[in-house]
């Protein structure tokens, strides 16, 4: 719904996940495979779409599994801390950035990290805080 509603008013749509994973998950009771929220999102029209993970196999096994999506050319991995990440990250002049904050824990997403977004891009925010997550 962001980035098709946003499509005509601004030209350049962000999608940036902080805590990607590997792209999939494992249903604990169930042991089902699913695949994660990158998966899910790199279909929609975003403009760019920017992934942190901070375990190098996590972020190699995400890689190869945003490969056969049509959007994999517009999609950036970064491995490593996030809150270090962010510094880096480039994100497009004028452009109306959705952030996806989806720390194991919430000690892990500072809010220093969430200020530094809000002054590098416009941006919305999803944060999950998980209860009763290690």
């Amino acid at each position: 719904m962001f980035a098709t509603g946003m499509k005509f008013k601004w030209k350049s749509r962000v999608y940036l996940e902080l805590f990607s994973g590997p792209g999939r998950c494992v249903i604990r009771n169930t042991g089902k495979e699913e695949s994660g929220s990158p998966l899910k999102v790199i279909n929609h029209e975003f403009t760019k779409f920017i992934f942190t993970e901070m375990n190098v196999s996590g972020a190699d096994a995400l890689a190869k599994r945003l490969e056969p999506f049509e959007n994999a050319s517009l999609a950036e991995i970064w491995c490593g801390d996030c809150a270090e990440a962010i510094h880096k990250i480039q994100i497009p002049a004028g452009s109306l950035t959705f952030a996806f904050i989806d720390p194991t824990g919430i000690g892990h997403a500072p809010f220093s990290l969430i200020e530094t977004l809000h002054q590098k891009t416009r941006c919305d925010l999803l944060i999950n805080t998980q209860h009763g997550m290690g």
